[in-house]
């Protein structure tokens, strides 16, 4: 397979990135700049267009330090997000529903459908859960690696899941007709949410158990389970994921072909978390990973040959030079969160 014959099966398919902190970039920019950039003259806006991505899912998180002012900056974040698009409209918007995404899409822009990346914002009141829907959530995560009032996340116990309120939560979360994301929890929480919901379960940035012990990696019950709801198992391309060194191509593809083997070709997609384009990550403490790695220097580093969304394609040609079929490739690379996305989102 040539490069440029991978090139055009790119273009021709709808990559879509299943998890990508777009409003903690474009927060942190507006808080050097000063005033709030269009989204499309960011670098990551450029990477996005640059590397055919079509949907994006693009969570709010804050960050362990704010959680005192949670929901100021959660909002403050959705509403910068919103002016940050509003300035680039021939090139994105926000969506909500099925119909918005297969319209935006067909129109040549990039959708972004927006979430929560742990529900710190909410306090202890379930009840602000739809608050945030009418804002525009639509995929949640209750934790990130934390315990909070709601879950106990990556890090934590692994005895203890959801609270009391935390399946409140869940309730009314089903009721809102959200997605539950499962990225950041412990195994016990993981279980106690697919108990208690009867909604829809994606992974947005998760990956093998089975081939690298990671506390956020998912082990191979959990990755039959979600494909068993009719989820994405959605897999990033973070070296810390993977490896104790920078991962490569060969090992990011063996998560692939495990969960595929496990899931089914269908519920597998990708969520490459790409945080170089964020101020400062770098300076993030990853309190999550286990005393003996991976060493500092691998921290939110990607493999090698993908950066950032614009190297996209080199995923769809190795994927192909590993013999996956052209459809298969197009599903992987986002055929499968498009096609969920449209089904579920209300």
């Amino acid at each position: 397979m040539k490069s440029t014959d991978a090139q055009s099966i790119h273009r021709r398919l709808t990559a879509v990135d299943g998890h990508c902190d777009l409003p903690l970039a474009v927060s942190r920019a507006a808080d050097v700049r000063g005033d709030v950039p269009a989204l499309g003259t960011m670098a990551v806006g450029r990477a996005i267009r640059d590397g055919g991505v079509r949907v994006v899912v693009s969570p709010t998180w804050v960050e362990l330090e704010h959680a005192p002012e949670a929901l100021r900056r959660a909002l403050i974040a959705y509403a910068r997000l919103e002016r940050s698009v509003a300035q680039s409209p021939q090139e994105f918007a926000i969506v909500t529903s099925g119909t918005q995404l297969r319209r935006t899409v067909d129109g040549g822009r990039t959708a972004l459908v927006l979430g929560l990346e742990g529900c710190v914002p909410l306090g202890y009141d379930p009840a602000l859960l739809d608050v945030f829907v009418r804002l525009g959530a639509r995929v949640v995560g209750l934790t990130w690696n934390e315990r909070n009032a709601f879950a106990s996340g990556a890090k934590q116990d692994a005895r203890e899941g959801l609270s009391p309120l935390g399946k409140a939560l869940v309730r009314e979360g089903d009721r809102l007709g959200v997605i539950w994301d499962v990225s950041h929890l412990n195994e016990r929480s993981f279980w106690d949410l697919t108990e208690t919901s009867a909604g829809p379960i994606v992974a947005s940035h998760s990956n093998c158990q089975a081939l690298f012990m990671q506390g956020r990696n998912l082990t191979d019950d959990q990755i039959r389970a979600i494909a068993k709801r009719g989820g994405i198992v959605s897999l990033m391309i973070q070296s810390f994921a993977m490896s104790p060194k920078i991962a490569t191509m060969d090992e990011f593809l063996r998560h692939v072909e495990h969960a595929v083997s496990l899931a089914g070709v269908e519920h597998v997609g990708f969520g490459y978390d790409f945080t170089t384009f964020i101020d400062g990550i770098y300076m993030m403490k990853l309190d999550y990973l286990p005393p003996d790695g991976p060493p500092e220097e691998n921290m939110h580093k990607t493999i090698a040959e993908i950066p950032t969304h614009a190297e996209l394609p080199r995923l769809t040609e190795a994927l192909l030079a590993r013999g996956y079929p052209e459809r298969d490739v197009a599903r992987l690379m986002g055929g499968n969160w498009f096609e969920f996305l449209a089904a579920v989102l209300k």
